[in-house]
């Protein structure tokens, strides 16, 4: 009996120790996809400590008069969208955004008036479109330092159109600012639209988000 006890003991002590090893292989595994974000369409990128990024629309006062952003992209003329609701927790602050990704295809160029462009060259077609949300942005009060919300850029051996603006709130006389940053980008064959909006109120978000644009990896 005593030599089967001893036995059961050991092969009781292995399993205890091989469940650990999973259960601390699988928080490490974990860690790693948080901190890794697979921005659809946009790009792979790396997350800092202080921001979490989950699938799923997130509620604004903003696009309430729409139904919400989802809504709001839809009736657009944007498809395939992907959306995601932002935290950022860095004591003092805590703060909710927002980012989403869509397509901007035939359907977009219809709703916007861009649809003599439906079988223009894709840069051609980009550009357009780029042309167009400068000027949507500006007709909506947004503020930016650059001559327009959008600037041509190149990044990664590809052309992108990049910018950041904010859009003043008010609300019981007190004023948000929803600082957004935008990205359009192509893969030869289709228009790809980024949003990030976040609160413009703490300073260390505007580079933050940034940061994670730029590192994105995109082919």
């Amino acid at each position: 009996m005593g030599k089967i006890t001893k036995e059961n003991k050991m092969i009781k002590q292995k399993i205890i120790a091989f469940a650990i090893s999973l259960i601390i292989f699988s928080s490490i595994n974990n860690v790693v996809n948080a901190k890794t974000w697979n921005f659809e369409n946009i790009g792979k990128t790396k997350l800092p400590e202080a921001i979490s990024i989950d699938e799923g629309e997130q509620k604004t006062l903003s696009f309430e008069k729409f139904g919400g952003i989802k809504e709001f992209f839809i009736h657009s003329g944007a498809t395939s969208g992907h959306y995601y609701t932002m935290t950022y927790n860095k004591p003092p602050h805590y703060s909710y955004g927002w980012a989403t990704s869509q397509v901007l295809g035939s359907p977009y160029l219809l709703e916007n008036n861009l649809y003599e462009y439906k079988n223009a060259p894709i840069e051609e077609k980009f550009d357009a479109i780029a042309h167009d949300l400068n000027l949507k942005i500006a007709q909506n009060n947004a503020l930016y330092k650059n001559q327009n919300p959008l600037k041509k850029i190149k990044r990664n051996k590809n052309y992108c159109w990049e910018g950041t603006f904010s859009i003043p709130r008010y609300e019981k006389g007190i004023v948000y600012n929803e600082e957004y940053q935008l990205v359009l980008q192509h893969d030869k064959y289709q228009i790809y639209l980024g949003i990030v909006c976040y609160d413009g109120d703490i300073r260390d978000m505007k580079n933050i988000v940034s940061d994670i644009l730029v590192k994105r990896e995109f082919k």
